[in-house]
């Protein structure tokens, strides 16, 4: 299932706002990099990580990690990647 498709699914777990989701949609949108099928929930985990960072709001990586099945060290390293990728794109 492609990242953009667990977003909904994480954010409603994790009781993000409708922003925060929306920003990690937009931010997987405009990331070019693909995900394999294997880091998707990674990826998914990322970008709302970065979507909850640009609406303001907290949200716990370790939380977000076990909620998508991932290490955190995986997410970790898909928000590094992520953000870096989307440095020059504003929130």
């Amino acid at each position: 299932m492609p990242a953009q498709h667990l977003v909904p699914a994480f954010a409603e777990a994790l009781q993000l706002s409708p922003r925060a989701q929306a920003n990690a949609l937009r931010a997987l949108a405009l990331d070019a990099e693909e995900a394999k099928e294997k880091d998707w929930n990674g990826k998914a985990a990322a970008a709302l990580l970065l979507g909850a960072r640009w609406a303001g709001e907290r949200c716990d990586e370790g939380e977000l990690a076990r909620q998508a099945r991932v290490p955190e060290a995986t997410v970790a390293k898909q928000l590094e990647a992520m953000a870096q990728r989307l440095s020059n794109v504003a929130p």
